[in-house]
């Protein structure tokens, strides 16, 4: 039993009030008892726990385009002695304050799920607005406690019989145990299955469901179910899944068309994705590339690809010699938004259609898996390489997600579940030290 981090915030809770954890509109801010009397205050609190989620995964948040995009040492430009340059290092000890920020932000955004949740089952909600807010939370739980398992987690293809973390199901002020995890991963499935049970699928126009894509409803928990699935090394689980949503005419893939129009992130292949407001139209400004990287390593034989269209090149006079950046401008708003004094909605994709394509060519009989990939090549219009085992398939699949998901905080995943010893561009070989993150140094000491 462990009396760690996550006591110590729901004892928070306990003590000082919902109204201290839920991120909610001020006019909620009220007793639990009070704010689940009405329909009303559950929707605002689940609006609360969206909030709070999207505020972890701005474009630049350790999430999505900073901590975990330099683990996957995708950016250039920072010194050895820098935070960053510990980063690209897999040198942990001195970047701790982010990992507490990651592990005590998921966890928090566990208790808020939970909170909500205690109160779900006392009749105020009629049943289909029961069953939509009662899934969304079991899906949100599952989402949350997947992100911890995937960074404090074991390299799949190499579990052991440690225990890693506590799967957090009630708010209490008890210790929590930490789990093995089998464990752990079987009570996230008992999550995703009671989720699937309430979720209903989409049955409304595309355009709505578009609207819909920041909350995480039937297609997202299907996209989650097939990136738990191989994660698990169940490719017949993934294939399940992925080809649900494969097959749904929601969703198609951003092609040349798109990037004319200013979509760079591809919007229509939006799953689930979150959104907040900003005055900003460049992002990632401090985040680049080395254009010889970019050109000779990423995209190599494939400059016609359209996803090398959003970066902008920027040439800068160093010591000697110009130095030549790419900048990542993939979130960039079209220009008809407005103006950068403008306030404007900005998307962050959790999950899209080309990570749906990528389980398939992953996962499916070669035969099959080329004619989707060969599908995925077309839209992206990239040179498309039949592949006829399952060395080239994994060759592919590593080129796929290092330009596909480029400042979106999902390579970092891909190499740690391959267990992949040469990580591209990291200066050091890469084992269960790399890619296991240690316990914030703050958990470790309550402890003990």
């Amino acid at each position: 039993m462990v009396k760690c981090i996550i006591s110590f915030l729901f004892l928070s809770v306990i003590t000082c009030g919902c109204s201290d954890w839920l991120t909610i509109m001020p006019k909620t801010q009220m007793p639990a008892e009070e704010m689940f009397k009405t329909e009303e205050g559950f929707q605002d609190a689940l609006m609360g726990v969206y909030i709070d989620f999207s505020d972890n995964y701005k474009i630049d948040g350790l999430h999505v385009g900073d901590f975990i995009e330099h683990l996957a040492c995708q950016w250039d430009g920072f010194t050895e002695e820098s935070d960053e340059g510990k980063m690209n290092r897999h040198e942990y000890f001195d970047v701790d304050s982010d990992i507490l920020r990651m592990f005590r932000g998921l966890y928090k955004s566990v208790t808020d799920v939970n909170i909500i949740l205690e109160y779900i089952e006392n009749g105020v909600l009629k049943e289909e607005t029961y069953r939509d807010v009662k899934g969304q939370l079991l899906a949100l739980r599952s989402f949350f406690h997947f992100e911890l398992i995937r960074l404090w987690g074991p390299m799949p293809r190499a579990i052991g019989e440690k225990k890693y973390l506590p799967y957090v199901t009630k708010v209490s002020v008890d210790p929590y145990e930490y789990l093995s995890y089998d464990s752990y991963m079987g009570l996230l499935k008992e999550d995703l299955n009671a989720a699937e049970d309430l979720l209903l699928p989409h049955t409304k126009s595309d355009s709505t469901i578009a609207l819909k894509s920041g909350y995480l409803r039937y297609n997202g928990l299907i996209a989650l179910r097939g990136r738990v699935a191989l994660w698990m090394g169940d490719k017949e689980e993934t294939v399940k899944y992925a080809q649900k949503i494969y097959e749904m005419s929601d969703y198609s893939l951003g092609t040349n068309a798109d990037v004319n129009a200013g979509d760079c992130l591809f919007s229509k292949e939006f799953i689930f994705s979150l959104s907040y407001d900003t005055k900003l139209m460049t992002f990632l400004s401090n985040y680049y590339v080395f254009e010889e990287i970019l050109n000779e390593d990423i995209f190599v034989d494939a400059l016609s690809d359209i996803r090398l269209i959003p970066w902008k090149r920027v040439e800068e006079s160093g010591e000697g010699s110009d130095v030549i950046k790419m900048n990542c401008t993939k979130y960039n708003l079209p220009e008809k938004t407005g103006s950068s004094s403008d306030n404007n909605q900005v998307k962050v994709p959790l999950f899209r259609l080309a990570e749906i394509y990528l389980m398939l060519v992953e996962c499916l009989e070669i035969e099959e898996a080329n004619k989707v990939y060969s599908k995925f090549c077309e839209a992206r219009r990239c040179p498309y390489v039949e592949f006829t085992n399952e060395a080239e398939r994994e060759m592919i699949l590593m080129k796929e997600y290092r330009r596909e998901f480029i400042a979106e905080g999902q390579l970092f995943y891909f190499y740690k579940r391959q267990g992949v010893k040469n990580m591209p561009r990291c200066v050091r070989a890469c084992g269960a030290d790399s890619y296991v993150l240690p316990l914030p140094r703050k958990e470790v000491d309550i402890n003990n």
